[in-house]
């Protein structure tokens, strides 16, 4: 009976699985220590040794909270990619809030993100691959890294790492060449569901008695799990190829020379993204009482034109396959898949040089270059429609070019009483994008967009400069004080200028329809407004004749803020340049109570610089740095046994000008990046190792979080103080067991489950835009053989093994969705608007007017063979 009531629990409602996760710790914790021979003598967990502070320390020493993830235990809770990891982080998420499944990730640590993706914004959550910044979001690669660790650092990093962030940092350690360790390496082969194949191999080289090389080759692929129900592809299909190789030299023993080459191409056919509402279709525009309808004769929307169904459907009337209808099926797995398939690919370059020469045996100094290329292309298709052209219809171009140089000196002084480090640092990133398509019926700013393609290049330029210092000090025999400090300047430029190329064969289709040229097809000249509901500047169709029928795409035209044709790029180029810097300090003290416990408070400060925004309207309105102080006090507990570990942090941030992309503002006058205010977040982390029979291990992770406004700049930003915090679950938690059983051949079979549970979450900031992405919970199970000799294994596994049907992202433009089979979207939060006098208007929605959601995963079975040699 117990049994079955668990399982019920853990299916439940939250407040159910929140008393049982009360017990599960208290028995956890108690257990251990109060009745230690639960544990018996033999065996210990295994160390874990991070670089959090800039040098090799135990996890449990450190003053920081800290989750790592060595391959082994990656391996074993089958964690793919990035999204998998943040399952099973305390206060972690990770998915995607602008409806962008496939090109983007938003990564979340405690409730601090940025959801949009754009040159002149930067991550609240730094990534780090050997301690150089990774700085773009785009991060199919990631999973396939041949990697020592993983290292999650949870609060504002403003000290020791190249970039500030005031969310966190991630940092992927990769395997490095073994000088003395011969010719070894491993091959993975990885088969299942949705005819996923994965291989991975690695091999060691030795290069005489001072070097050595590793060559690391990884390949995936996997079909689309979102069928389209008018042909059968499954959207979200990846194909995704790593390779590095990296050479390590020690021509002395003071000095190590390591170098990482690596390459990166991936694509995908558009991502898991389902369209769940467009304009009315929910009853969620400009009527609310009445679902489904079309459309109105009310007023323009937003300023100088018309709402999107309007639009279109004033330009395709009904009867033309324009005409903007498309089916919703109520499957969360099926989209019905008129419209063309989008695709996405991505190539990334990177290149570290790092150089550590031993000074002394207490001074050692450490260069690391860093140089990374990254290119995208996404075409999207969102409106589920094989004619119709809605907003996020088109291709984009992003890029980035990416140099970094830091300098760093380590050394021990006062007889090992005080480790210290100091360094400069020294970045320049040049992200950029490129519209390649953008095709709007609408019309706006004094022409069709339909009939003229309005095209964007833009590039950010940031140079950052850092000086930083840290100093541990052991003055008592129990007691270390942490001092701290980093001077931060970033110096940001943005550049933009826009092309328009005339859309000719629209321009026929337009006169096949309405036959209103007086002048012939050919002509495209002179063409009358229409207006079907008698109102003024509705809609015009190519309203300046043959001066728009210059722009083509060899010999596209430059446009000025105002959509005038100017001679060349110097006359159409818009720009914006500002300079933000910071002192971010850090001060720690650590009491090592007794041999087996450490307890520390520490504060703390991050800072994520500002910038301009990346409208032409609204280029020269400055957003502000956001900054975070974060408190936390923090207890590290390890038995002298070994077979225990509990760590439990309480945290509180105070976040001022807290940066958020808002529809509207009466501080910018289109969609723009601004200071919305203050905020304060607190919560709890605890996370639990056990060892508690030489072969069974359990692992336990909790993270609370509880995050509100205290003070809005402006309440017409589309934010009010009970909004919800975009991905701030307030409760996440994970627990799973693993077990060995040694056979009496020699060989052993080790077998593990997992659980991991995510409560609701918003995955946007802004009522406007946000889903509301209900709660979850995943299963994982595996189950392995290995020989007595150890050179292979083989495993079962199975994710997400309750097929849990659930969403990761997306965003809403549209209404509400609660009377649907797809409740993503509540009731009380507007639609995405834009109007003359910048209000949220709650029965209108402007452009794109479409909703998407990012699906989940489905159950997947597969088997998993490794070879090592």
């Amino acid at each position: 009976m117990t049994n079955e009531r668990t399982v019920i629990t853990l299916f439940g409602d939250s407040v159910m699985k929140l008393r049982l996760l009360s017990v599960s710790i208290a028995t956890s914790i108690s257990a251990p220590l109060y009745a230690p021979l639960v544990f018996g003598q033999a065996g210990a967990l295994e160390e874990i040794v991070v670089t959090a502070q800039r040098r090799e320390e135990d996890l449990q020493s450190v003053p920081v909270a800290i989750t790592a993830f060595s391959a082994d235990t990656l391996n074993r809770l089958g964690i793919s990619d990035p999204q998998a990891m943040a399952d099973f982080v305390p206060n972690m998420s990770i998915g995607d809030g602008t409806g962008r499944a496939n090109v983007g990730a938003q990564f979340s640590i405690r409730g601090i993100n940025e959801a949009r993706i754009s040159p002149v914004l930067d991550p609240a959550v730094g990534v780090y691959i050997d301690d150089v910044y990774y700085g773009r979001p785009f991060t199919n690669f990631l999973r396939l890294l041949d990697v020592e660790r993983v290292e999650v650092l949870r609060g504002p990093q403003g000290t020791l790492f190249g970039k500030n962030s005031t969310g966190g940092a991630i940092r992927y350690v990769t395997v490095k060449p073994d000088i003395d360790g011969g010719v070894s390496g491993n091959v993975m082969v990885g088969l299942g569901d949705y005819d996923r194949a994965n291989v991975q191999a690695a091999v060691n080289v030795p290069l005489g008695d001072n070097a050595a090389a590793r060559f690391a080759y990884s390949h995936l692929e996997r079909d689309g799990y979102l069928e389209r129900l008018s042909d059968g592809v499954g959207l979200g299909a990846d194909n995704t190829d790593y390779f590095s190789v990296q050479f390590r030299f020690q021509p002395s023993d003071e000095l190590t020379i390591d170098i990482n080459i690596n390459r990166s191409e991936s694509e995908s056919n558009g991502g898991a993204s389902k369209l769940i509402d467009y304009f009315g279709f929910n009853g969620g525009w400009d009527d609310p009482a009445t679902p489904r309808i079309e459309g109105d004769s009310s007023a323009p929307i937003f300023t100088g034109g018309i709402s999107n169904l309007v639009a279109y459907q004033t330009i395709f009337p009904a009867g033309t396959p324009e005409h903007y209808a498309p089916s919703i099926p109520d499957s969360l797995y099926h989209v019905a898949g008129t419209g063309p398939i989008g695709y996405t690919t991505a190539e990334s370059t990177g290149v570290t040089l790092d150089i550590a020469y031993d000074i002394s045996d207490r001074l050692t100094l450490r260069s690391i270059t860093g140089w990374r290329d990254m290119d995208t292309f996404e075409q999207r298709e969102s409106d589920e429609s094989a004619y119709a052209e809605s907003f996020f219809d088109g291709g984009t171009n992003n890029f980035s070019d990416f140099w970094s140089q830091e300098f760093q000196i380590n050394g021990v002084s006062a007889s090992d009483r005080i480790n210290w480090v100091a360094g400069l640092y020294v970045s320049s990133e040049e992200p950029g994008l490129r519209l390649t398509s953008n095709k709007d019926y609408r019309w706006a700013g004094g022409f069709q967009w339909g009939a003229l393609e309005h095209l964007t290049n833009a590039q950010q330029e940031t140079d950052s400069t850092g000086i930083f210092a840290q100093v541990d000090w052991q003055f008592s025999e129990n007691f270390t004080l942490t001092l701290g400090t980093r001077w931060t300047e970033d110096d940001k430029s943005y550049a933009a200028y826009n092309l328009g190329v005339f859309d000719a064969e629209l321009d026929r289709r337009l006169f096949e329809i309405h036959a209103i040229d007086p002048n012939g097809p050919d002509n495209n000249s002179n063409y009358r407004d229409i207006d079907r509901r008698g109102g003024r500047n509705v809609l015009y169709i190519n309203p300046d004749g043959d001066r728009y029928g210059g722009c083509t795409a060899a010999n596209p035209c430059f446009l000025d803020a105002n959509e005038n044709i100017v001679p060349s790029a110097a006359a159409a180029t818009l720009s914006g340049a500002d300079t933000f810097e910071s002192v971010t300090p850090r001060v720690a003290l650590e009491w090592q109570s007794t041999d087996v416990v450490m307890l520390y408070a520490a504060a703390s400060k991050g800072f994520k610089s500002g910038g301009t925004n990346d409208q032409p309207d609204d280029i020269d309105t400055p957003f502000q740095p956001e900054e975070v102080w974060n408190y936390e006090i923090g207890t590290r507990i390890e038995s002298a046994s070994g077979r225990l570990r509990a760590n439990v942090t309480y945290f509180q941030m105070d976040y001022e000008d807290k940066q958020l992309t808002v529809t509207a503002d009466t501080r910018c006058a289109r969609r723009c990046t601004i200071n919305v205010g203050s905020a304060e977040i607190s919560g709890v982390e605890f996370e639990l190792q056990a060892l508690l029979t030489d072969s069974l291990q359990f692992n336990l992770g909790v993270g609370t979080l509880d995050a509100k406004w205290d003070e809005i700049l402006n309440l017409t930003s589309g934010v009010e103080f009970d909004s919800n915090f975009s991905r701030a679950p307030d409760l996440g938690y994970n627990f799973g067991l693993s077990n060995t059983w040694d056979l009496n051949s020699g060989a052993s079979i080790r077998a593990s489950i997992d659980y991991a549970y995510k409560d609701e979450q918003d995955s946007s900031g802004q009522d406007s835009t946000t889903l509301r992405i209900p709660e979850y919970d995943l299963l994982t199970l595996r189950v392995g053989y290995t020989p007595a000799d150890g050179a292979w294994n083989a495993s079962l596994y199975c994710s997400n093994c309750a097929d849990e049907e659930y969403i990761t992202g997306g965003a809403a433009w549209a209404g509400g969705t609660s009377n649907t089979v797809f409740p993503y979207k509540p009731d009380n939060h507007p639609a995405y608007v834009f109007t003359g006098i910048r209000a949220l208007d709650p029965r209108g929605n402007a452009p794109p007017a479409i909703t998407l959601v990012n699906v989940g995963m489905p159950r997947q079975i597969g088997v998993d063979f490794r070879y090592r040699f």
